[in-house]
């Protein structure tokens, strides 16, 4: 999972608003659990789930959404651990893709999860078979995913000083 730092978190936070930006009118309030919860799998798909690292990723997640993030994100990112736990990231990724696939959200999840994934500038192959399973549970064409990839890679490139 990636360990962002406060001055990365700030930089990755205007590609986030420009990503939400676009998905506002589609009622975007209403799928957080599900954009959250599709950033969650993506930094956990190496398999790393230590209560530290899900807290760090609750203090990144909610610099990253801002107001439109209310919830206790430690405790919801635990709960859906003990979730993945019980049931695996395939079952979980389904679970989101009943919600998003399909709708104007689906695109965006995706990319905030890439974005997430790739912002310490590694990938495992774990995070990379996650980046592929989510694309496809998401309904994202494999041309598009890898666009969307390219995309996130170019922005993260010029989000960095």
């Amino acid at each position: 999972m990636p360990e962002l730092d406060e001055a990365q978190i700030d930089r990755l936070a205007p590609l986030a608003a420009v990503t939400l930006a676009s998905v506002e009118g589609a009622g975007v309030a209403l799928a957080v659990d599900a954009l959250l919860e599709a950033m969650f799998l993506l930094a956990v798909a190496d398999g790393d789930l230590e209560e530290e690292e899900l807290r760090h990723l609750a203090r990144a997640c909610k610099r990253l959404l801002g107001p439109l993030v209310e919830a206790d994100l430690e405790g919801l990112f635990l709960h859906w651990a003990s979730s993945l736990a019980e049931e695996g990231w395939e079952r979980r990724m389904r679970a989101i893709s009943a919600s998003v696939s399909g709708t104007p959200l689906a695109e965006p999840a995706f990319r905030l999860a890439v974005l997430v994934a790739l912002a310490d500038g590694r990938v495992s192959p774990d995070e990379a078979d996650g980046i592929d399973l989510m694309a496809q549970a998401l309904g994202i064409r494999p041309d598009s995913a890898a666009r969307i990839v390219q995309d996130v890679v170019r922005e993260l490139a010029g989000a960095r000083p």
